[in-house]
């Protein structure tokens, strides 16, 4: 009995060497791929929005003046080579589709270990990220395939999610092995990679027309934000005051993931640390901007299109002169930023744009 008990045991332990050894390996592996070919390094290879998202990790050290974080409405409404062009300060969208304020968080932790931006741009959206838009009076749009999305992304999105994705970028790139440009787990290994001319904006021409809807229809109503998200929304800021960086939030125009309640919200947070906030589709700001429903959007109206970007761009960055104008100074006569005029250069070659 005590000999079948002691084989047992012994069994017993086999099987969880086993196991533990089987853990170690696979984590190894994880680590390897998420270092290597699945990088975030690597995936400003990837002939997808990674490669633009990732950009800020190619740009030189303490090269960037405005970094800007949100989800895609960001992606298809901010132009830095027009910014370039027009004053000479450097700046990187960093946005992903469905970004969560956490993921957020995430990519301004890592940009900074490289970058000293002396603007933090935060578009906010994603602060209420995969919550059903209510109309004006209040009630929650029957809209099934938001809600299945929803349901979809709850795992992904949720803290978890986040952290096991920044961790083993593995799983944020898997699917898109298919995608590589040609060698580039080589590229992957160099320390050095050619700065993306996008330096994050996710360029499109289509044209989409659209009419206005009620969502600005003014209320005193407030719509609140989950204390997660104000949990990551907390982190950023104290992680810029730690810094001595600038803040400043922006709302992209978007009739289907907006409201008034939403802009009353951040408006009061935007008060509470004195952080400016524009939100584009206030009336008198989406006026200003020139913005027009019949051209400007590429789909029913959540993202702007080229020519969209470049009104939004004009008019954003006037407002951020005025608002912190005396931090920048222009590099256009700088040499040691003259790839951006290669940048510029090369952006209008790729898009055939004048």
């Amino acid at each position: 009995m005590k000999n079948l008990s002691r084989k047992n045991c012994r069994n017993f332990t086999l099987r969880l060497i086993k196991v533990l050894a089987f853990i170690l390996i696979f984590d190894l592996t994880l680590e390897l791929l998420s270092s290597t070919v699945f990088s975030k390094r690597a995936a400003t290879q990837y002939k997808n929005i990674f490669s633009k998202s990732y950009g800020y990790i190619t740009e030189p050290k303490n090269s960037i003046d405005i970094a800007l974080i949100g989800s895609s409405n960001l992606y298809s409404g901010f132009i830095p080579i027009k910014v370039w062009e027009d004053y000479g300060y450097t700046s990187t969208v960093i946005s992903t589709p469905k970004q969560t304020v956490e993921r957020s968080y995430a990519f301004l932790q890592d940009v900074l270990k490289t970058q000293s931006p002396k603007l933090v741009v935060i578009e906010t959206d994603m602060f209420y990220a995969d919550i059903p838009i209510k109309n004006s009076e209040g009630k929650i749009q029957n809209d099934a395939l938001r809600q299945l999305k929803k349901i979809a992304n709850s795992i992904r999105n949720s803290a978890f999610g986040d952290d096991l994705e920044n961790h083993f970028t593995i799983f944020m790139f898997h699917d898109s092995w298919k995608n590589l440009k040609k060698n580039a787990f080589i590229q992957s290994l160099r320390t050095h990679h050619a700065v993306s001319c996008e330096h994050g904006y996710n360029f499109n021409k289509i044209i989409c027309p659209i009419e206005d809807n009620d969502r600005m229809t003014i209320t005193h109503n407030t719509e609140p934000i989950t204390n997660e998200n104000l949990k990551y929304i907390n982190k950023i800021i104290d992680s810029c005051h730690s810094k001595n960086i600038k803040l400043m939030f922006i709302e992209m125009p978007s009739l289907t993931s907006w409201n008034y309640s939403r802009h009353n919200t951040v408006n009061r947070l935007a008060q509470k640390y004195n952080i400016p906030f524009f939100d584009l589709n206030i009336k008198s700001n989406f006026d200003k901007s020139g913005i027009d429903y019949a051209n400007d959007f590429r789909d029913t109206g959540e993202h702007l299109n080229y020519y969209g970007a470049k009104k939004v761009t004009d008019f954003f960055t006037k407002e951020i002169i005025n608002t912190y104008g005396n931090i920048f100074i222009d590099k256009r006569n700088i040499t040691e930023f003259k790839y951006w005029q290669q940048s510029a250069e090369e952006f209008k070659e790729k898009y055939n744009i004048e």
